[in-house]
């Protein structure tokens, strides 16, 4: 199973973008310098069945909303409808200092306030515990840096969950890839805070390479001209 990103599309200073499973759209993105909000398929409707309440709302417009806030440093937050809170921390390699997403080798996500109704089908079929109501899915993921541009996220057992990458042209198609067998490990809203995590390191990632070379051309201008001209 893979979750993917469609293009970007501009409209009056806000940016819109879709996030799929496979071909299903699970969630909307808008996004602006001031808030970035996305409505999110609940779990719930990921459920195919036979009833009415298992089919899933074609109306996006009626699917809750969430609001994201992005870093560059420090903590990345998602907070939803009934006190859902997803947090993601960029873990710092030096003691005391916070954590910057563009350059942690290790990102550690907490997604255990994930609540759904009671009635949801969604935790039979999806293979999510429940208690009292509650569909916790994978309540903490970390995402790890295994090479310079390739990332996997695994539970604090280090089960593989799945991978993405910012080669081959990774950065611009963010592709999160979940393993055989772990697709119904999470829940939907738990896939869509991972993909918009996975989304912000890899951007950050460009963003903090693209500054790196830009000084070190700036530093060595003075050099190469100087040598040209002699």
């Amino acid at each position: 199973m893979k979750l993917s990103w469609g293009p970007r599309k501009e409209d009056g200073g806000v940016a819109h973008l879709d996030l799929f499973r496979d071909d299903e759209l699970i969630a909307r993105f808008s996004q602006s310098r001031e808030l970035t909000s996305a409505r999110v398929k609940p779990s719930g409707a990921a459920v195919r069945g036979n009833g009415p309440s298992a089919q899933p709302s074609a109306d996006s417009d009626s699917w809750p909303e969430w609001t994201f806030v992005p870093h560059t440093k420090g903590r990345l937050s998602a907070s939803g409808p009934d006190g859902q809170n997803f947090h993601a921390d960029p873990q710092s390699q030096r003691e005391g200092k916070e954590g910057q997403i563009g350059r942690a080798k290790r990102v550690a996500l907490d997604m255990g306030n994930a609540e759904t109704s009671s009635a949801d089908p969604a935790s039979d079929s999806a293979g999510v515990s429940e208690s009292g109501g509650t569909s916790q899915g994978v309540p903490a993921v970390n995402i790890v840096n295994c090479g310079k541009l390739d990332f996997v996220f695994e539970t604090p057992d280090e089960t593989k969950l799945g991978q993405f990458t910012g080669g081959n042209r990774g950065v611009r198609h963010v592709v999160v890839e979940l393993e055989s067998g772990q697709e119904s490990a999470m829940t939907t809203e738990q896939q869509v805070f991972l993909a918009w995590v996975a989304r912000m390191q890899l951007e950050s990632q460009l963003v903090a390479s693209t500054w790196m070379w830009t000084v070190l051309l700036i530093v060595l201008l003075p050099f190469m001209l100087l040598v040209f001209l002699l």
